[in-house]
């Protein structure tokens, strides 16, 4: 093979696998976007907890949640956002693990903590 054939292949396999990954490389991208401007992550730290609000999509109201922690890698199933939130069987003691894709986290409605005027 000389250079020539070598560009003929790159120029003809480079789109293919590029079309085949469209999605999942559009999902990282979009991803990786979401995950770089951490809403609520005060400090920068993406290990540490955060409080803020969601809105539930079947009530309307807001629910105060913490965000424990942004996690991040190359598989889609590494990449989520681990919260904890209140029982829903009511128990001040106890709280529920939620984590949640990048994309659904993404279409939530979220508001900060309640701040004086």
């Amino acid at each position: 093979m000389n250079i020539d054939t070598n560009w003929i292949i790159i120029t003809l396999f480079v789109p293919v696998i590029i079309a085949f990954f469209k999605k999942e490389i559009s999902s990282f991208i979009g991803d990786y976007i979401i995950y770089k401007n951490r809403m609520f992550d005060v400090d920068g730290d993406p290990g540490t907890g955060q409080d803020c609000y969601i809105q539930s999509s079947a009530t309307g109201k807001f629910i105060r949640i913490t965000v424990d922690k942004y996690q991040f890698g190359l598989s889609p199933s590494k990449r989520k956002i681990i919260t904890f939130q209140s029982d829903p069987d009511g128990d001040p003691d106890k709280i529920i693990v939620v984590p949640y894709t990048y994309s659904v986290w993404n279409s939530i409605i979220k508001g900060s903590l309640a701040k004086n005027k």
